[in-house]
């Protein structure tokens, strides 16, 4: 009996040697994979890294579109379009309309600088908006067309700045409280 009882264990030993033996091959094998995956994140930064510093010498080389012919004269096109899909659906039938949002419609800037002399500074803002379908006025009701196609002034400003006697500002545009809140 004891000899019995004796080759049981081993048997038991041999059975965990091979699990040990097997998970210790499954553990090399994933420490290999790992190791391809750190090669492969080292070379996609490295490419990362190349690709970002040429993009900025391409950026610091690259030429205007346009050019002033006079350095003190500046002139900044800028603006936004936001359109958008309104879709309706009151359970019986679902629409959807193109519209330019409501609160922040479709717009265009003009920002100009002179310097007629060192001392100084003329500037302008022009900033102007389009607005058709505003996304208020639209409903299942009223589809198309609805609202004013408006083309309104938001900015029409004219600056002086003189480097004694200070900045004067002319025109409509933003209060002095603007952006204070």
């Amino acid at each position: 009996m004891a000899s019995v009882a004796l080759a049981v264990p081993s048997a038991g030993f041999a059975q965990d040697s091979a699990q040990i033996e097997e998970l210790q091959q499954q553990i090399e094998e994933l420490r290999q994979q790992l190791e391809q995956l750190r090669e492969q994140q080292t070379e996609t930064d490295r490419k990362a890294e190349q690709a970002a510093t040429e993009a900025k010498k391409a950026g610091d080389t690259a030429e205007a579109f346009t050019t002033s012919g006079n350095d003190k004269v500046k002139l900044s096109i800028s603006g936004q379009v936001d359109r958008g899909v309104l879709v309706t659906d009151d359970g019986e039938n679902t629409d959807a309309f193109f519209v330019d949002n409501g609160n922040s419609s479709t717009r265009i800037r003009l920002v100009g600088e002179a310097r007629p002399v060192d001392e100084v500074k003329v500037g302008t803002n022009i900033e102007v908006q389009f607005q058709s379908n505003s996304s208020t006025a639209v409903n299942q009701r009223d589809e198309r067309n609805v609202g004013p196609n408006s083309f309104t002034e938001r900015k029409l400003e004219l600056y002086v700045d003189h480097a004694r006697y200070g900045r004067l500002w002319l025109g409509q545009g933003d209060t002095a409280s603007n952006g204070t809140s």
